[in-house]
């Protein structure tokens, strides 16, 4: 049985651990009222990511061409342990880029290898476009489940680029041997 620490409640070596929680929860909390209320004009500074600005770069490079930009999640999905942080870091990936491909009312061509992601992939697409005010322009079927197979899945991937001749090409996921064919086309 577990010896009680502080106030019988937190178990022994657990008090340092709460401690530092409980300081750095404050010192946000403090940060975020004085900002609210003006006292203070300067927050720690956060650095810009700089993969964030290419993604914004790469969408309006595309619309400057009049060009569709295409977006593939990999060809793994939610069911392969290894590969959900990276599908998961896509999709989120994949709400900027959507949001700046809505905002330049831009069309924006989805791929993904795993047919578990596609309704999540759609979703965050059609939101995308909603929360920009322009709902029309969503298309469903630019968001396209092509195979789990990884040959199928990289030639389906490369007609669809040479087709529909798009401005930018994004492969954010968790990809296998088929990266190198993609890559080559786009």
């Amino acid at each position: 049985m577990p010896t009680a620490g502080l106030f019988g409640i937190i178990g022994k070596g657990e008090a340092f651990p709460l401690f530092l929680f409980v300081a750095m929860f404050a010192i946000v909390i403090y940060y975020r009222m004085a900002y609210q209320k003006g006292t203070t004009k300067s927050l720690p500074m956060v650095r810009e990511i700089s993969a964030l600005k290419g993604i914004k770069e790469g969408c309006e490079r595309a619309a400057e061409m009049g060009r569709p930009v295409h977006y593939t999640l990999g060809n793994f999905g939610l069911t392969d342990p290894i590969a959900v942080p990276a599908v998961i870091a896509s999709l989120s990936l994949l709400n900027y880029a959507a949001n700046i491909c809505a905002k330049n009312s831009q069309r924006i061509i989805v791929t993904m290898g795993a047919g578990d992601i596609l309704p999540l992939a759609t979703e965050t697409v059609q939101q995308a476009y909603n929360s920009q005010g322009k709902p029309e322009l969503f298309n469903p079927e630019d968001v396209i489940w092509v195979s789990f197979e990884r040959q199928a899945y990289a030639s389906g991937v490369m007609g669809l680029m040479i087709r529909e001749n798009v401005g930018t090409n994004f492969m954010i996921g968790y990809f296998s041997s088929e990266t190198l064919n993609v890559l080559d086309v786009g």
